[in-house]
């Protein structure tokens, strides 16, 4: 064997053993990639429904709560007298608290994804029901409404939206 053939050997060699290692490291990225690939998907899917539980079915339920109720109160306040402004006012009470169980069946949905966010969104729903409480408790011993404070519990509504876009935005930053 000539020192010619001996080194083209060696150079095939090594040829073959870098392109395989080029192989594996090809292998190793397409791994690295089908798995950063599949983790956002999964991501996305609980992206999605969050935002199909929250967007489709809180907002608008607690919406509906609240500009319901208000309603209804504003309604008993220009049309309701004295003598039957507190039936009124206990039927505008009922439905209510009708709704307000509704919408917290509805949040109890977000244990799914955090109990903080559960808890957070509660309190402020439970605060919006004990507002239209003591405006109704109020206007009963009154024998009418005099004022119904909104502003409380707009604040409230808006401290949960504010939560609920925190939940999403905290988690989608996590995960990049």
């Amino acid at each position: 064997m000539s020192f010619w053939s001996i080194c083209g050997d060696l150079s095939n060699v090594v040829a073959t053993g870098l392109a395989a290692l080029s192989i594996g490291l090809t292998l190793a990225d397409r791994r690295k990639e089908r798995k950063h690939e599949r983790n956002r998907n999964i991501v996305e899917q609980k992206l999605l429904w969050y935002n199909e539980v929250v967007l489709k079915d809180i907002i608008k339920s607690l919406n509906e709560f609240v500009d319901g109720a208000t309603r209804q109160l504003e309604h008993c306040k220009e049309h309701s007298d004295k003598n039957t402004i507190e039936s009124d006012l206990k039927e505008i009470y009922s439905s209510i608290n009708d709704r307000y169980k509704s919408v917290g069946e509805r949040i109890s949905f977000l244990r799914t994804f955090s109990m903080l966010l559960y808890r957070e969104c509660d309190d402020k729903l439970q605060g919006i029901f004990d507002m239209y409480s003591d405006i109704i408790n109020e206007a009963i011993q009154r024998k009418h409404i005099f004022y119904i404070n909104i502003y409380e519990i707009q604040r409230n509504k808006q401290a949960i939206f504010a939560a609920l876009y925190k939940w999403a935005n905290d988690f989608v930053e996590s995960e990049e």
